[in-house]
């Protein structure tokens, strides 16, 4: 009998396993997850279904013939790390002929100069684009105007093997044109051209279907100028009242309060949009989940996630990915994706975490789906990271 109830919970366990797997759709061809897996986190958080970064960055840059577009919140390099056959590939590619356009943050630039300067020297075209309050902070990458690479990835060797990272890529020509244009606005802004090309809305044209799914481009600060009239805050509270069952969220930090830094203009204190509607979802039963990083609850950011997590139905913890044996890498070792997932059905994946000055001040970017197979992979990738070794409860929980 023993023997009879142990088997039958054998045969019970299997067949939800293999139900788990039923549900897990193929995505669309032509459209991937991408991650990064810091170095001996590899058996909690690698997916051996999604590539690596480094991977599909070189597959895309010795692809390109014609174009290949950066922008980023800044470059840097060292050598004898993953970013460095990133690097030679991208020169290659200046060598055979591809036009090399790379756009990153001014005011990041002064920090990490290296790259930009060694590049400057191939005759790599190159600007920088500077914002009184806020940064250039998307992560985008743009092969012959019909790939794109979108993601929480900045163009950093610590983002390729010491870093949690996710982002897409894919290939929809009518989808690439629109983060195309936007690059193409934010050149010529950084040149300085006070009075560049409008933006055309896109809202006619769009979702753009891929299989099952249905992806629209969503894009920051929160400017008709910058986003073409799809403003990607809208589109999160437009997610987030959707929910009627859960909600799962991974950013590297979030927060109500508006941090501000010397130089930047009048600025509100406070910035609630997303707080309300969290705060509304769960008092209507949604059960929500919020994973930040540890470099997200230092001051003052702690406080309003405690306050937060004392709402019923919404549930907060925090990544801590350990340090390396290698030694000490600035900057690194952290928590650093940016999605949402809504009731296993829809969701958002950018570049943007939720703060004030990603939506409203600084230059950032995003995709929104409805579908199940996309959904299913995020819902997969936020459950290993949630339930995984290096995350613990809000401090004093």
């Amino acid at each position: 009998m023993v023997f009879k109830a142990l088997l039958a919970a054998v045969l019970l366990l299997t067949a939800a396993a293999v139900a788990d797997e039923e549900e897990l759709k193929p995505l669309p061809p032509g459209l991937e997850l991408v991650e990064s897996v810091p170095l001996e986190t590899e058996s909690a958080l690698d997916d051996p279904s999604i590539r690596q970064t480094q991977e599909v960055w070189l597959e895309m840059i010795n692809g390109a013939q014609e174009s290949l577009d950066l922008e980023f919140f800044y470059l840097r390099f060292e050598p004898k790390t993953a970013l460095e056959p990133v690097v030679k590939a991208v020169e290659s590619a200046k060598a055979r002929g591809v036009r090399v356009r790379v756009l990153v943050d001014a005011k990041f630039l002064i920090t990490y100069p290296q790259l930009w300067e060694r590049w400057a020297g191939l005759g790599i075209e190159l600007r920088k684009i500077k914002f009184a309050s806020g940064v250039q902070h998307t992560k985008l990458m743009l092969v012959d105007r019909q790939q794109v690479f979108l993601g929480s990835q900045n163009f950093d060797f610590t983002a390729l093997s010491h870093i949690r990272e996710l982002g897409v890529h894919f290939t929809q020509p009518e989808l690439a044109s629109c983060y195309q244009q936007a690059f193409d606005h934010d050149w010529v802004v950084a040149e300085g051209d006070t009075s560049p090309p409008k933006l055309s809305p896109v809202t006619a044209r769009f979702p753009v279907k891929m299989g099952d799914l249905e992806l629209f481009p969503v894009f920051s600060p929160n400017d008709p100028k910058w986003n073409a009239g799809n403003p990607e805050e809208l589109a999160l509270v437009e997610l987030l009242r959707s929910a009627r069952e859960r909600i799962d969220v991974q950013v590297m930090s979030y927060s109500p309060l508006v941090v501000t830094y010397p130089g930047d203009g009048p600025l509100p204190k406070r910035y609630e949009t997303l707080d309300i509607e969290l705060r509304a979802a769960a008092a209507r039963g949604v059960e929500v989940h919020l994973l930040v990083s540890n470099w997200g609850i230092k001051p003052p950011l702690l406080t309003p996630l405690e306050a937060l997590s004392t709402v019923p139905h919404l549930e907060i913890k925090v990544s801590h990915i350990p340090a390396w044996s290698g030694g000490e890498i600035p900057f690194a070792r952290v928590g650093h994706s940016k999605y949402l997932v809504v009731d296993g059905q829809r969701g958002w994946l950018g570049t943007s975490n939720w703060e004030y000055s990603y939506f409203m001040t600084s230059r950032d970017m995003g995709l929104v789906f409805e579908g199940k197979s996309l959904a299913g992979r995020l819902q997969a990738f936020f459950e290993r990271d949630w339930d995984g070794p290096y995350v613990r409860h809000l401090p004093g929980k």
